[in-house]
């Protein structure tokens, strides 16, 4: 399957229904990531912030920009001098997009002075951001942004001359936001549990970590479409696995709701708003010996070769396209940085694909 920059403004219409909803609760296994370390780690106390509530979609659909030019077409960075700022490389997603940023920054011959890893500590990445200011680095490029924490420090970086690019964050601060669009990962995904449920019951399990605007706003078109696609959907129980634990949390919560619910079609399907979870929960499934489907968001490669793997649960993803995240925001630094961002506009959307066993050869994060 080639990927491209989402280019249609027609598929948000579908779920844009999905504003008025309100957020509510409702194969082999995978080793549980190494614990990060963040790059630098000032001795502070991470700021508590109340979780936000899940953004509307505009009235309008959004501006899109063209695919990123191919190698032969890149903008020129030479001597252009970039922070890249990450909040986690927990995610399988945030360190494919993290990769194919800093490639293709080299290509394009900027010089990537900063390259940190907050480790999951909002506090370290504010730090990490304020030290690319004293560095006056031309332009930031950050992912893994948790916007009530970080965007303030993302307007310093603005008000000091320094563009700044987002990758998933739903930033309003940044000069450019490439985003996902998440409303359609929770309506592709509901799409999936409607098919995998296959007439069965809606006794649905599902996992939600409250806390991150674009997770947030995926399990708000989820909730929103499931009662649309499915009347009898119901939410059994909501699993709610804390960063960074995600992985063995959500195994742990599963076992016990397995155990809480023993008999066939207590629990018809289950649903992962994002790669830790659908791993934690599937192993849990596995490892009890039930058939019960898992779709989750995030195509990852850890989530790929989970659902390859001789007897799989996990039935289908939403690929979030890490690749073309990647590629269009370090083109879109470049081109702002250059003086060409003018029909850049603050939010690039990229698409999503559902991925399932008969695609998933054809699809590559």
């Amino acid at each position: 399957m080639s990927k491209k920059i989402f280019t249609s403004t027609n598929l948000l219409v579908s779920v844009l229904l999905v504003a008025s909803v309100i957020l509510g609760g409702c194969g082999q296994a995978t080793p549980v990531p190494a614990t990060e370390q963040p790059t630098s780690a000032p001795q502070a106390t991470a700021p508590q912030a109340t979780a936000p509530q899940a953004a509307a979609p505009q009235a309008t659909a959004p501006q899109v920009t063209q695919a990123p030019a191919g190698q032969s077409g890149l903008p020129d960075g030479t001597g252009k001098r970039v922070a890249m700022v990450w909040g986690s490389m927990a995610s399988g997603w945030n360190v494919e997009v993290h990769d194919v940023v800093l490639a293709e920054l080299k290509a394009m011959g900027a010089n990537v002075v900063l390259d940190t890893n907050a480790g999951g500590d909002r506090t370290v990445q504010i730090s990490l951001i304020e030290n690319a200011i004293t560095e006056k680095v031309d332009g930031m490029i950050m992912c893994d942004v948790a916007t009530e924490i970080i965007d303030p420090v993302i307007q310093e970086a603005i008000n000091a001359g320094i563009p700044v690019v987002t990758e998933g964050a739903f930033s309003y601060a940044a000069t450019n936001d490439v985003r996902n669009n998440e409303w359609l990962n929770g309506w592709d995904a509901g799409l999936l549990v409607a098919k995998y449920l296959a007439g069965k019951p809606g006794n649905v399990v599902v996992a939600f970590e409250p806390g991150f605007l674009p997770t947030e706003v995926r399990f708000a078109s989820f909730s929103a479409a499931m009662p649309y696609l499915v009347p009898s959907y119901k939410v059994v129980a909501t699993v709610k696995a804390q960063y960074p634990n995600t992985i063995p949390e959500a195994k742990a919560q599963m076992e016990a709701l397995l155990t809480q619910f023993p008999n066939e079609g207590d629990i018809n399907a289950v649903f992962g708003t994002y790669e830790g979870e659908t791993i934690g929960m599937a192993q849990a499934v596995e490892e009890s010996g039930r058939d019960i489907p898992v779709i989750g968001v995030d195509c990852t490669d850890v989530v790929l070769q989970a659902m390859k793997a001789a007897g799989s649960v996990i039935k289908g993803c939403i690929g979030s396209d890490p690749t073309s995240s990647g590629k269009q925001g370090a083109i879109n630094l470049i081109n702002i940085l250059n003086g060409n961002g003018k029909n850049i506009p603050q939010s690039t959307w990229v698409q999503v694909i559902p991925v399932e066993m008969d695609n998933i050869s054809t699809y590559t994060p």
